[in-house]
């Protein structure tokens, strides 16, 4: 399944559930420093990438009690 996110709130909600399914992943696509001089895509990617694997890492510690 393929899911476009346009914003971090509507990334964030994707998150929040997707991480109490047995198997996640998620992909990046388009993220390219050239065309974004600012930076904020490559930022944004990045702390998306943390609050992912965070959330995973959280989830799988309160499974274990």
């Amino acid at each position: 399944m393929q899911i476009a996110i346009g914003t971090y709130d509507h990334t964030k909600a994707l998150k929040d559930g997707s991480v109490k399914l047995p198997g996640v992943s998620f992909d990046f696509v388009e993220v390219s420093p050239p065309y974004d001089p600012s930076g904020i895509t490559s930022l944004l990617a990045a702390r998306i990438s943390l609050d992912f694997i965070g959330s995973i890492f959280h989830e799988r510690a309160k499974r274990r009690g």
